[in-house]
This record gives C-alpha cells, sequence and structure tokens, in this order.
C-alpha cells in the first residue's frame, strides 16, 4: 500500500478498475456481455489460426471466422457498458449518483470516475475498430463466390458445378449478378434475407428458377467486358457430331455466322447482334416466365417511326396486360455462365476431350441410351451407366475382349458427365434449363419469334430465313468441300 501511495495516478487507475470490477460483478447483462466478447474473440483467434494450418478451404470456417463469432463480440461489446450503466442506476437509487458510488468498494471521486468512463469509451472504440476491421472482411467473404457457391451447397450445387466450367469461372458471382452500385447492392442483400430464410425453412422451390425478372440490364453487367457495338464481320463455327453407326462416324456441319454488330465503328447494323443494337429498340411482351412464347415485337426507330408484329395462331381470348421487355443480351445467351447441356452435346464434349474413346463399336448410340435415361437417384444412374459393361460383354463380346479398358473408361467418364448435369435432389435434369442460344429443335431459342406466327397488320410475318444469321457451308457432311478449302491454297467465298 505504501508503494502504491507513492504513486497516486497508479492508485487512482487501481480504483478505477476496481469499481470497474464492483459494477461489472453486480450486473448480470454485462457480465453476459463479458462472455460474449472473451467468447467471440478467442474462438475466432483460434479459427483464424486454424485456417492458416488447413490444407483446404471450408466455406464454413469463413461464416464463422468472419460473421458469427465477430457478432457474438461485437453484441457483448453492446451489453458491456449498459450493464455498468444499469449497475451504476441501482447503486445510485435509481440514477448515477456520485456519492452513492463511493460507498462502493474502492472510494472513487469525480475525476477517477470520468477516468473510468474515458476507460470504457477507449476499449469499446478500440473492440469496434477490429470489429469494422472484421466486418470489412465478412463483406468480402458475403461477395465471394465460394460463399454463393459453397455454403448452401445443397441448393446451389447445380449453379455452382456449371459455374466452374463455365467461360466465366474466374469472374465473381456477384460482378454479373449484383454489379457496381449501391442500389443493386441494397436489393441483393434484401433478396439474400428472403432466401436465407426459405433455406431455413426448407421452402425453396426445386430446382431454384432462373432470375429472369431480377437480373440486372446486360448493359450494366455483361457490356462492362462485351461490347455488341464493336463486333463485326462474321465466324466459322464448325459442330462435329458423331453418328449413332458402328463406327462412330465423325461429322461436320459449318456455318459462316453473321455475328454483326460495329454500328460504333461506323458500320451500319447487321447480322445477329442488330437485335441489341443502340440504333433502334426492340421490345417484346411473353406470355410465360420462361418467355418462351412470344406474343408480341415491336421496333422502333430513332425517327420514331415503329413496326409491331403479332401473333396470329393463338385464340383472342381476354388476358391481363404483361409487361414488355426491351431485349438484350440475356434473351439470347440466357445460360453464359451456368450451362447445362443436353445429353448429346455433353456426350460430343467427352469424345472432343478424348476421355470417351471413339474407335469403340457402337459407343455413341449405347452410351447416349444410358446417359439420357431417367434416373431417380445417384445409386440408380450409377447402377444403369455401369451397365453399359454388361451389354458390351453381352452383345459386343470381340469389341469387349479388345477394348475392355477403354470402354471401363468410358463408363467413368459417363458417370462424371451425368452427375456434372443432373442433381435429383433439387429436380435438375437434362431439359430443366433450355438455352436460348440458336436453336436445337424446331422451337426456343431463335424460333420463338422466327417463326411465322408473328405478322404485322398486313401478314408480313417476322422472316425465318435460315440465311438472315448464317450462311450453311457444309451439313452433317463426313468430309466437307470447305475443309479441303482451307487446307489448300484456295481461297474460301464465306460472304
Amino acid at each position: 500500500m505504501r508503494r502504491l501511495s507513492r504513486h497516486p495516478g497508479r492508485l487512482e487507475m487501481t480504483r478505477v478498475l476496481r469499481l470497474f470490477l464492483v459494477l461489472l460483478s453486480r450486473s448480470r447483462l454485462a457480465l453476459v456481455g463479458a462472455a460474449l466478447v472473451t467468447t467471440g474473440v478467442l474462438a475466432d483467434l483460434i479459427l483464424l489460426g486454424a485456417s492458416l494450418l488447413m490444407p483446404t478451404t471450408n466455406p464454413y470456417l469463413g461464416i464463422f471466422a468472419f460473421l458469427v463469432f465477430p457478432g457474438l463480440a461485437a453484441a457483448g461489446l453492446l451489453l458491456i457498458p449498459l450493464g455498468l450503466l444499469r449497475a451504476a442506476r441501482v447503486a445510485g437509487g435509481g440514477q448515477v449518483d456520485l456519492e452513492s458510488l463511493r460507498q462502493l468498494p474502492g472510494r472513487i471521486d469525480r475525476p477517477a470516475l470520468w477516468r473510468l468512463l474515458t476507460l470504457i469509451a477507449l476499449l469499446t472504440l478500440i473492440n469496434l475498430l477490429g470489429a469494422g476491421v472484421v466486418g470489412f472482411q465478412g463483406y468480402q467473404y458475403m461477395e465471394s463466390t465460394e460463399f454463393c457457391g459453397r455454403v448452401c451447397h445443397q441448393v446451389m450445387a447445380p449453379e455452382y458445378a456449371t459455374y466452374l466450367r463455365s467461360p466465366h469461372s474466374e469472374v465473381p458471382c456477384v460482378e454479373c449478378h449484383i454489379g457496381p452500385g449501391a442500389g443493386w447492392f441494397v436489393k441483393s442483400k434484401l433478396s439474400g434475407a428472403y432466401q436465407l430464410i426459405a433455406v431455413t425453412l426448407d421452402s425453396y422451390p426445386r430446382p431454384i428458377p432462373a432470375p429472369v425478372e431480377n437480373l440486372r440490364p446486360a448493359r450494366e453487367t455483361c457490356e462492362h467486358c462485351h461490347r455488341p457495338q464493336l463486333f463485326h464481320g462474321n465466324l466459322l463455327k464448325v459442330i462435329d457430331r458423331h453418328a449413332p453407326d458402328e463406327t462412330n462416324t465423325l461429322r461436320h456441319t459449318v456455318l459462316n455466322l453473321k455475328v454483326g454488330g460495329g454500328e460504333e465503328l461506323g458500320r451500319p447494323p447487321t447480322g445477329i447482334h442488330w437485335h441489341v443494337s443502340r440504333a433502334m429498340e426492340l421490345s417484346y411482351v411473353a406470355a410465360d416466365r420462361e418467355r418462351q412464347q412470344i406474343l408480341e415485337v415491336t421496333v422502333r426507330q430513332q425517327d420514331g417511326t415503329s413496326r409491331t408484329w403479332r401473333r396470329t395462331d393463338l385464340p383472342s381470348t381476354p388476358h391481363a396486360p404483361r409487361p414488355s421487355r426491351v431485349m438484350d443480351c440475356v434473351d439470347c445467351h440466357n445460360r453464359p455462365t451456368h450451362i447445362y447441356l443436353p445429353p448429346e452435346k455433353a456426350l460430343e464434349e467427352r469424345f472432343a476431350a478424348g476421355e470417351i474413346s471413339t474407335a469403340i463399336p457402337w459407343i455413341k448410340r449405347e452410351a447416349l441410351a444410358v446417359l439420357s435415361a431417367d434416373y431417380g437417384s445417384l445409386a440408380e444412374a450409377q447402377q444403369g451407366i455401369r451397365a453399359l459393361s454388361t451389354t458390351y460383354q453381352s452383345k459386343y463380346p470381340e469389341a469387349w475382349q479388345s477394348r475392355r479398358p477403354e470402354i471401363e473408361q468410358a463408363v467413368a467418364a459417363l458417370e462424371r458427365t451425368w452427375q456434372s448435369f443432373v442433381f435429383p435432389g433439387m429436380n435438375v435434369r437434362w431439359n430443366t434449363y433450355p438455352s436460348h442460344l440458336g436453336h436445337r429443335g424446331d422451337d426456343g431459342g431463335c424460333f420463338r419469334c422466327h417463326n411465322n406466327s408473328l405478322r404485322q397488320a398486313d401478314g408480313t410475318p417476322v422472316r425465318n430465313d435460315c440465311e438472315l444469321c448464317h450462311h450453311t457451308l457444309a451439313l452433317d457432311q463426313v468430309d466437307p468441300e470447305v475443309f479441303r478449302c482451307l487446307h489448300s491454297s484456295k481461297s474460301v467465298e464465306l460472304f
């Protein structure tokens, strides 16, 4: 005590700390706050240290490190001063009375009280600054691809799997789904709160519907990197398909795509990108949410003139007015990242990658049969696909004897392919999410409008001439002449 009396400042600080502990011990609320701060900080430090030693990342680690434990500490920081104030009021008979506080152990005076308040404020400020740093890290984590794709693994498994093998796999999800600006950030977080409730209550739809109504306009997202107005000229596209015959004959379709665009380069808008030209406005009205049935198309020129085509093959029944949509990139490129292929195209990709040998007799026909079958679960799919080995043993014994390793490799590749595009738990099948890019059948894609059913008042239809979008240089040919021309010194007429 004599040593302390020689240092008045140290003595006063000791009294301040004693008073702090006394008030803390008399408030359950402050004790709970202190426990939360201690638990949150220590757990966060342990978790962050463990993350440095872990060989792989875990999406749930980020949730606890940047959201849960910092949230506990922040809540505790709020409870401690509230609890101390409440304890001081109880000691003062309903108000913070200095005379009453002097009766508490430590016999504190006014300057010491202010020192106590200053200490509390300083510690709170330091903790809030730390919480702010961690909170910013939490914000960045919530904007990360890992958070979007792996936290809700059951819900987002199909989208995340297709994202990882897409051309945009290096682009963060928020770049396309939110984009810059505070307005869309707030809108996305409000939507995310609803989605969190749906996941918690297990009330989300299966499959997850494409967010066509809530997508930000493509000119505010896609066109930050892609500028249709700067594209020009044509592109040569080669489509390879193997026939379902014994030798899996390779056939080629060669198209000269009229990509068009180029108005900002001084060229008139032409070709496919004419649809999104800024020299005019193309809008349409759809009958369904998926925008598969187009009821009306309008083209407005800059001079104010317009032309309108309407469906003529539907009964004229009254219906509620439907909104008109200005066409942009995603009306055709509706699956630019989350790409779901039909079974045949997915199989052709495996052929091109060398994962399935086309030297196996009848592999195109037999593999397509087991791949496109309707399976109710992963176990059923594995059983059905592995039956391909049995098929070759019974139907093609010579091929099984000579190419058994290649057939077994093909079975493994087919299993991986099925798991990449089909997710029974989310009701995602081969045809769940159709692509509007081009036309894979007799409907959908380009044929939503170019179908002879949309006509002007005088009967003029929207043209469905194939030459509008491409020249067909070869159609399903084994040895297209255009290939021989390209490999020789001859010039090729592409236009």
